[in-house]
């Protein structure tokens, strides 16, 4: 259950979370965004408050912002 900091704690870790070894537009942060996990099963997903991609940009082919983040694309 949410309390009254879960819309800042996202908030917090996306502006504080810095990997040394990646550039600030190969990091993707996402807060309640679909996470889909597993090829064989398309709908299954997980909604985490908040995860971190490296290596991977915040828009999908470089154009448009993300709806979900799908693992094996």
């Amino acid at each position: 259950m949410p309390d009254q900091f879960h819309i800042y704690q996202p908030r917090l870790l996306e502006e504080t979370f810095r990997p040394p070894s990646h550039l600030t537009n190969e990091v993707f942060v996402a807060t309640d965004l679909n996470l889909y996990y597993d090829p064989r099963h398309t709908r299954w997903y997980k909604r985490p408050d908040w995860f971190a991609v490296l290596g991977v940009s915040r828009l999908y082919a470089g154009e448009e912002l993300r709806w979900s983040y799908v693992i094996w694309q």
